[in-house]
Parts: C-alpha cells; structure tokens; sequence
C-alpha cells in the first residue's frame, strides 16, 4: 500500500504507527474498520517495523497479543498476521516470551485462543 511505502521514506514514522494503533484500539461498531488499521499496520511493520520506537512497539505488541484472542475470526487472523510480521523486528528479549506463549499449549483454552497462536 502506498502507506507502507511512505513510512519507510519517513524520517519519523512514530506518527504513523501511532494513528494506526490508536485506529486499533479504539472501538467501532464495525470489526472491519478495526481490521483494516490491522491490514495497514502489518504493511507498514513488514516494510519498516526497524523505525518502531520502542515504546511504540511495546504498546502495538501489546495490542496485538491481545487481539490473537478475538472472538471474531477476521480481526484475530489480521492481528496474528500483523503480529507474524513484527517478530522479525522485536529484539530478543521482547521476542522470546511471545515465541514462548505462542508455542506452549494450554489444553484449557479457548479454541479462539489457540487458533489465533497458531494463525501468528
């Protein structure tokens, strides 16, 4: 999308990948709203998830973590394919605890749960 492209041509995205995540966590009536900020988020970090700052990334990581859980099929599979592409970015200590979530099984969770770790 051209938003990914202007992100990786800006000297300061923070902007950028702080509208997109504010979009994320509001709420909308309508799930697709919320699962296209999640489409234009994943673009943006595949390209130039490097120029997160680290507060920013902190909090997108959060959401997203957050979101692979959702009732609706269409948000959790945008956010765990969002998530999917910020981990090549997050450094090893903030990487390691969500590799470690994602990949241990709980026998009692929701299934929504473990379909969204998976899909990530």
């Amino acid at each position: 999308t051209a938003l990914s492209h202007l992100v990786g041509i800006h000297t300061r995205p923070d902007p950028l990948f702080n509208e997109l995540h504010t979009g994320i966590k509001n709420v909308h009536e309508d799930n697709t709203v919320k699962d296209t900020y999640l489409q234009a988020l994943r673009g943006c970090v595949k390209n130039s998830g490097d120029k997160l700052s680290p507060a920013i990334r902190r909090g997108v990581t959060t959401t997203l973590t957050s979101l692979i859980a959702n009732i609706e099929d269409a948000t959790r599979m945008a956010a765990a394919g969002c998530l999917g592409s910020l981990m090549r970015w997050l450094p090893d200590e903030e990487q390691a605890p969500i590799l470690t979530d994602l990949l241990t099984e709980d026998a009692g969770a929701e299934w929504t749960d473990k379909h969204g770790k998976s899909t990530a």
